[in-house]
């Protein structure tokens, strides 16, 4: 509750000082809760809004809705940052992009996975720059779909073996023997590849040796598949 009055001396109307722990004018509680919703399930400001009203009993202005998503922002800025570097320094990365409209405005969602952490930030483009602003100056082995902007990655690079299955699966269902063949037997030996990585991780490599056989330079086997043919080349690690 503040309280103004006025001066009996000048006639100024004078207002009392909100005091610095209140400033935001929400407890953290209910801006963490805000945030939340708005950052992790994408709930509008409106909903926020009416949700804080009639249930909390806690009415807010769309204004006030803004400050509190500001604050949380600001709040777990170092924290992405952390999560970033860690995500930075993994032997191998994971990495993907996707559509993602922010006020009706054409963004790129793009991320990095590891085993530990995952990273994700937004870019005006889909792009080679794009693509260097996520890795930075990251440079381990990065596994990704065959994508334009990943074929200028200077170091090791794994093609994601659920597109390459994806892939032989079609070209096992040509018309021409030899290219149903030759994708039946890619099929056939890229699945293999990933029931080796499983029961390796279930005899408890604890990933590891997953992570060795399919994202390694020197996997077992490597497929490429250009204009409708298949090469395939078998390397001992």
């Amino acid at each position: 509750m503040l309280h103004q009055g006025w001066c009996t001396v000048c006639g100024t109307l004078n207002h009392a000082q909100v005091p610095p722990e209140h400033a935001p004018g929400s407890d953290p509680r209910l801006t963490a809760l805000i945030g939340e919703s708005a950052g992790t399930h994408g709930t509008s400001r409106h909903i926020i809004q009416r949700f804080c009203a009639s249930v909390l009993q806690v009415p807010r202005s769309l204004g006030a809705m803004q400050k509190c998503r500001d604050r949380v922002a600001q709040a777990i800025a170092p924290h992405d940052d952390a999560i970033a570097t860690q995500a930075r320094q993994a032997p191998v990365n994971y990495s993907d992009e996707t559509s993602w409209f922010l006020t009706s405005t054409l963004q790129w969602l793009w991320g990095i996975v590891r085993d530990t952490a995952a990273f994700s930030m937004l870019h005006p483009h889909r792009s080679t720059a794009a693509c260097a602003a996520l890795i930075d100056d990251w440079a381990g082995i990065l596994v990704s779909a065959g994508d334009g902007v990943y074929h200028t990655w200077v170091a090791g690079r794994q093609t994601c073996l659920a597109h390459l299955i994806r892939t032989a699966r079609g070209m096992a269902e040509r018309q021409h023997p030899d290219l149903a063949a030759g994708g039946a037997w890619a099929l056939a030996e890229l699945q293999r590849l990933c029931h080796m990585a499983t029961a390796l991780r279930r005899a408890g490599s604890g990933g590891r040796g997953m992570r060795g056989c399919v994202t390694s330079s020197t996997s077992i086997l490597t497929v490429r598949m250009r204009r409708g043919s298949v090469h395939a080349a078998c390397s001992a690690r």
